[in-house]
């Protein structure tokens, strides 16, 4: 796909670069991560993109398919990496173990930017694949991130 926003946001999320990411957004932008029940802004997408290096340092992020029409934007993508850190704030040790999972941003841009990414990948897969197990730990931080935003977008 030829589009700069669209390429630079997967080209960030492959290289860990959350500071890139945030730069490819609007001022008043909403990043939704549906598993974690997360919306914010682009001031924390550096912490969103954390999130994901401190659980697997070497991830990667491939395209696997992208479709637009206008400002409106679909992109599958596939994450793989190794737990080689600690899952926070589950306090779950790394496994070692290789994982992959599969994902889809729905994005809406204006002005050349991205304005409203609503992220949805498969949460439950990368808990098994990584050997976790759901405890209460678990459930209570889901809670904690959905109550961030309560209103939504």
């Amino acid at each position: 796909m030829d589009d700069p926003v669209i390429d630079g946001f997967v080209s960030g999320w492959d290289r860990h670069d959350g500071r890139a990411i945030a730069a490819l957004m609007t001022a008043d932008a909403v990043y939704e991560v549906v598993p974690q029940g997360r919306v914010f802004g682009p001031d924390k997408i550096e912490e969103q993109v954390g999130f994901m290096h401190s659980l697997s340092s070497d991830f990667s992020l491939r395209r696997v398919s992208a479709v637009h029409d206008g400002a409106r934007h679909a992109v599958e993508w596939e994450l793989t990496g190794t737990n080689d850190g600690p899952f926070e704030p589950f306090h779950l040790p790394p496994s070692g173990r290789r994982f992959t999972i599969r994902g889809a941003w729905f994005l809406r841009t204006a002005e050349g930017k991205v304005q409203h990414c609503r992220a949805y990948w498969d949460f439950a897969s990368l808990l098994s694949q990584i050997g976790a197990r759901p405890t209460g730990e678990m459930a209570w931080q889901l809670a904690v991130w959905a109550e961030e935003h309560p209103e939504g977008t």
